[in-house]
């Protein structure tokens, strides 16, 4: 791979892994945080929802309140006379107090009076049957404040014990006043509704069930609230509120809008594709100043090497010298090694011309000592004179045909065995001290006596000679001349 795309390749994959690690750090730490305070913000914004229905809560059991001490109330419950209800409890009256239902039962859970408002309709009376549930659970006989179901709609009660507004007198009954679910309007900038588990069928039920069970839940005032995800946009939780008797009723259904977060995932992936296109970008910027400022001038000195590997031609690179960077460098260097390397190659060319002549010089030289030693060696093979010719460790090189016949031995038994191969005798010297005055003085003449092969003597006169031959790297040779 060229170096051009190892970089780019290099600040590609760098871009890359860039890009992965802001995606994983929003994914794996962003995200994860964020949903964290998202959660604390859906769980302050359900507590203010969940503030504000006891708000009303509240507000209902205050009137209850002021309605049981009031003292036309106890006497009400005493003597009955219709004036109270004409002034207190009609249609207007309920109206002007924000209340759907009110009733006064004694102290046995009888109905005295009951009256219910929906809209514009107005019933004086109900069903006392409607009450069996206060009194089966025997609600009426203490305080108490909630929601229970009554005559098919979801409702808030409030009852109190009415008493005297000093304090004085027995409990002559309580009154209940009640407000319908679908009138209950909080003040809130959230929407929201009631979801009426009574209303709803079995499939719906199911669903309502399974997200009960689910464990995407957080705690809001010691109770688990739901939270789901409507939609893209938005976040759902579910409250679910028990009646007075411990029954799941209702669930208050408050919808949180994710803008926050879909505002802060969508800077995410636009950060992300930015730092990605800036990547590219970067990238084309730089191909185009790495192919202007590093690759084309790399190219010029790569085909300059080219044309002086293979045609010798030393293109200087003398255009690239200005720049102040390596380039620069290199560009100098490379011309100063190809200058060098045809200085050598000039030098060698000189040496081996002068070595060609040298060689001739030479061969012809040997040609006239090989003919010397062709003519010597016919002297040699012809001459009557016994010849023997010994290196330096007295192993036999040469001999003649006369001492072949003096000894009786063929030619290949003797050449490279020792001359102790042959019998010799002197008088008054040992054979191999011969050896030791031939190196002293060069040369050593004397009798001797020789026996050949059928151990018949010979007397011969024998010449020793040393040679150095200094021209064949230092060949140290005995030279045995034997006259008979």
């Amino acid at each position: 791979m060229r170096l051009k795309y190892k970089i780019l390749k290099t600040i590609v994959l760098n871009i890359l892994a860039y890009f992965l690690l802001i995606i994983f750090f929003q994914s794996f730490y962003i995200r994860p945080k964020f949903k964290m305070f998202m959660e604390s913000i859906i769980s302050n914004e359900i507590q203010r929802e969940i503030a504000l229905l006891e708000k009303e809560l509240e507000s209902l059991h205050v009137t209850t309140r002021d309605y049981a001490i009031w003292d036309e109330s106890y006497d009400f419950v005493i003597y009955k006379h219709k004036d109270y209800i004409e002034e207190n409890l009609n249609y207007l009256s309920l109206k002007n107090i924000g209340v759907s239902l009110a009733a006064i039962l004694d102290n046995n859970g009888n109905l005295i009076y009951g009256i219910t408002r929906k809209n514009e309709e107005i019933k004086d009376y109900f069903d006392e049957r409607l009450l069996d549930k206060f009194i089966s659970t025997g609600l009426h006989k203490s305080n108490f404040v909630g929601f229970l179901e009554f005559d098919k709609d979801i409702y808030c009660f409030a009852g109190e014990g009415i008493h005297k507004s000093d304090g004085t007198g027995v409990r002559k009954g309580i009154i209940i006043f009640g407000k319908r679910l679908d009138e209950i309007k909080l003040n809130t900038q959230c929407k929201y509704e009631f979801i009426n588990l009574l209303d709803l069928n079995k499939n719906e039920l199911d669903k309502i069930e399974r997200q009960i069970k689910s464990k995407n839940k957080v705690k809001i005032n010691q109770k688990e609230v739901i939270l789901t995800i409507e939609n893209k946009d938005t976040y759902v939780a579910y409250y679910p509120i028990k009646d007075l008797t411990g029954n799941l009723l209702f669930l208050f259904k408050i919808y949180v809008p994710k803008d926050m977060e879909n505002k802060i995932e969508y800077m995410g992936i636009v950060i992300a594709l930015t730092i990605l296109l800036f990547g590219i970008l970067i990238v084309f910027i730089l191909d185009f100043k790495f192919s202007k400022l590093i690759n084309n001038p790399l190219e010029q000195i790569m085909n300059n090497i080219k044309d002086f590997t293979y045609k010798m031609e030393n293109k200087l690179n003398i255009d690239l010298y200005g720049r102040k960077d390596e380039i620069s460098d290199l560009a100098k260097s490379i011309d100063i090694l190809k200058s060098e390397i045809i200085s050598k190659q000039n030098n060698l060319e000189d040496i081996n011309r002068r070595l060609e002549i040298r060689v001739k010089e030479r061969t012809k030289e040997l040609e006239i000592k090989n003919k010397e030693i062709l003519l010597s060696d016919k002297i040699l093979s012809e001459t009557l004179e016994g010849v023997i010719i010994l290196d330096f460790d007295k192993r036999i090189l040469k001999v003649n045909k006369a001492i072949k016949n003096m000894f009786g031995f063929k030619e290949e038994d003797l050449i490279q065995n020792k001359i102790d191969i042959l019998n010799f005798k002197f008088d008054n010297i040992n054979f191999h001290n011969i050896f030791d005055i031939v190196q002293q003085k060069g040369y050593w003449r004397g009798e001797a006596r020789i026996y050949n092969k059928n151990d018949v003597s010979l007397p011969v006169w024998l010449s020793a000679t040393f040679y150095n031959l200094m021209e064949i790297k230092f060949i140290y040779l005995y030279y045995l001349i034997f006259h008979s």
